[in-house]
């Protein structure tokens, strides 16, 4: 037996080596070809374009996961004063990335065929949502499109290494350079997704007009998630989004987005730690000057001024809010719901500032940049009313005397109680049908029960209203390393269907 065990390791070890030296063989062989069509174009722009001068290639010749420089084709005409001005003088210093790093990038960022097969599979089940069961009988769904907030500025790790494991010094950081970058490749992935969408809707519908859109636009008030939500929507924003057919948009229209504090970070250091919303509004206009923020519209009815909106509720407040939310959006009509708890909560007007325009329908909308604002949706003005209901509600347990300084740590059962509220609120907009929310990975790690939850990446999921309403995770975008993990407060995982749920 052991003569027979000698002579067999030999040729054990000799596979194993053959194996490794021709998947060692297979990446040289695609690096060397890669290196000389990369070193054909070695240019990279000094100062960051504006979304206004480029545009996208045709409709359906956008590739998924291809370069910001690839996604953005130069327009013919002429940019306008503004925006050739914006910028000059005041834009952050870009570090010229080689353009191996780019090409690489482009080869093995989403690329992949099993990538390709999850995307179509993933827009698959959303027109099958779409098409027969979002009219269904039954208790009423609705489709969450979460963003990922791109990576901030880090502080300096060991020998002035960067990581992203290390936490910013800097209260409420923003965007970094690169991570501006990630932020427009998003256009072309929502842009991707929603006409995959949109053909299977016109094939099994047989129609030629679609009727997928997205009704609603939420972000978190931190600044790096609306830099995200700036970014990512500021050239296929007024495409994806629901309007009047007859509606005449321009390069300048831009979505309302609708600043929620539901949707924040979970609280664990200084970086979390948000910015009061006159300060905040001052902070995106010096940024819209320095090309780190795109044309924006927000809306901060859920926000007051001098308030610490990003306050840290206790397990008791958020039970009892949750409470009192599952028993007026019972009780109340929809329209009425906004008048009964959200007085109190909308910002006042804010003028004289350079860029900086209050809405005419309501004080709490304000746009940065002189964009064109897009008519909200009856899905968006819903949404907007229960979201303001139930920060009202969330506010009214904070002492006057809160301190905005370092509020305590959020823990994984608070921010999960605090997503609760946020499907309440979600549930409590009959008419809402699509939503693109954008937030945080760790926030979002706690929603979709996954281990792993990257940067500047969409996750898809579906919300039944029943009386406790349950978000189902699809499996089309998750990571292949993600494992649904329990909680006390989880219905049972679908693991075996590849979904990830909870209520």
């Amino acid at each position: 037996m052991e003569s027979t065990w000698a002579s067999f390791a030999p040729r054990l070890g000799k596979r194993w080596l053959l194996l490794g030296a021709r998947v060692s063989a297979v990446w040289i062989l695609s690096v060397c070809l890669a290196l000389p069509i990369a070193v054909i174009d070695l240019s990279w722009p000094s100062t960051p374009q504006t979304a206004e001068a480029v545009k996208l290639p045709p409709r359906g010749s956008v590739s998924y996961g291809g370069s910001t420089e690839q996604l953005l084709a130069l327009e013919g005409a002429e940019p306008e004063n503004e925006s050739t001005e914006r910028g000059k003088g005041k834009a952050r210093h870009r570090r010229r990335r080689p353009a191996v790093q780019l090409y690489l990038r482009k080869l093995f960022k989403g690329q992949t065929i099993a990538n390709k097969r999850r995307w179509k599979r993933l827009a698959s089940e959303i027109c099958d949502w779409h098409v027969f069961e979002r009219h269904s009988f039954g208790a009423p769904s609705k489709l969450l499109i979460f963003l990922t907030t791109a990576g901030q500025e880090q502080s300096a790790g060991c020998c002035g290494m960067r990581s992203r494991r290390n936490q910013s010094v800097e209260i409420d950081p923003p965007l970094s350079t690169q991570a501006e970058d990630d932020a427009l490749d998003l256009n072309g992935e929502l842009l991707k997704m929603v006409q995959d969408v949109q053909k299977c809707e016109k094939r099994k519908n047989g129609t030629r007009h679609p009727s997928f859109c997205i009704d609603a636009f939420v972000s978190s008030p931190l600044t790096a998630a609306i830099q995200t939500a700036s970014k990512a929507t500021a050239i296929v924003g007024k495409d994806i989004a629901c309007k009047d057919p007859h509606y005449s948009e321009t390069t300048r229209t831009r979505v309302t987005w609708l600043l929620s504090p539901l949707v924040r970070e979970r609280v664990e250091g200084l970086a979390d730690v948000g910015t009061e919303l006159q300060e905040l509004l001052k902070r995106l206009t010096r940024f819209f000057e320095t090309v780190q923020l795109e044309r924006t519209v927000v809306d901060t009815g859920a926000m007051a001024p001098e308030q610490p909106w990003w306050y840290t509720n206790s397990e008791t407040q958020l039970r009892d809010a949750l409470e009192r939310t599952r028993e007026l959006f019972s009780d109340t009509p929809s329209s009425e719901s906004g008048e009964a708890a959200a007085a109190g909560v909308t910002a006042e007007p804010h003028e004289g500032d350079a860029g900086l325009a209050a809405g005419s329908s309501a004080s709490s909308v304000v746009a940065i940049g002189y964009p064109d604002i897009l008519p909200p949706s009856k899905g968006s003005k819903a949404l907007k009313t229960a979201l303001d209901v139930a920060e009202a509600l969330l506010l009214s347990t904070v002492d006057s005397g809160t301190s905005t300084e370092m509020p305590p740590r959020e823990s994984e059962e608070e921010a999960l109680l605090r997503g609760k509220i946020l499907l309440q609120s979600l549930c409590k907009a009959e008419q809402l049908s699509t939503a693109l929310i954008t937030t945080h990975e760790r926030f979002l790690k706690v929603l979709s029960r996954h281990s792993t939850v990257g940067s500047a990446t969409i996750k898809v999921a579906m919300l039944t209203c029943g009386p406790v309403p349950t978000l189902h995770f699809l499996e089309g975008l998750q990571d292949i390393s993600g494992r649904g993990r329990s909680n006390s407060s989880s219905s049972e995982d679908s693991q075996e269907s590849g979904q990830s749920e909870w209520s």
